[in-house]
């Protein structure tokens, strides 16, 4: 569940996006102008990146961040209200959805059945793991697509006392 943006247009020269089918006072962009010009820097004659955290909360048109060359460290930088509206879900597996913390049993598509805790990565683009045990650290990543689902029991917390 990527999230797309109609008009999305992107500055060449600072590198930040924007939906120029929203209408302000500053977009659509006229002649195809960075609505951003007023923040950019430049050194010997070019353009440097900007950082999306460089455009004030107030400014009327609001950058969009995009996944493309996420970084760890940009990741942290975000608020989780920014990480929250660009995670990318594609990775998790439907047939697991809402199964988080219970111990399941699948069949596969290769005629094996297997039982596992369903867990889930974090990040900006989580998918489900097996886990083999309630106190397992992690897993192997679930597979996309399984034969047959069953829900067996809600797995307790594990308690650190």
């Amino acid at each position: 569940m990527t999230t797309t943006y109609k008009d999305l247009a992107t500055d060449g020269s600072c590198g930040l996006s924007w939906d120029d089918g929203i209408i302000t006072s500053m977009t659509p962009a006229p002649s195809a102008r960075c609505p951003f010009e007023y923040f950019h820097e430049y050194e010997n004659g070019e353009c440097l990146p900007l950082n999306p955290d460089d455009i004030p909360e107030d400014y009327t048109v609001r950058p969009i961040v995009t996944l493309e060359g996420m970084t760890q460290q940009r990741w942290s930088a975000m608020t989780d209200f920014q990480r929250s509206s660009l995670r990318d879900y594609s990775g998790l597996t439907t047939q697991l959805l809402g199964f988080e913390g219970w111990r399941v049993e699948v069949d596969t598509d290769y005629g094996e059945t297997r039982r596992f805790i369903v867990g889930r990565s974090t990040g900006w683009r989580p998918c489900h793991l097996e886990l083999p045990r309630r106190d397992s650290s992690g897993g192997s990543p679930a597979s996309k697509e399984y034969k047959s689902v069953r829900k067996l029991y809600r797995v307790r917390e594990r308690s650190y006392t």
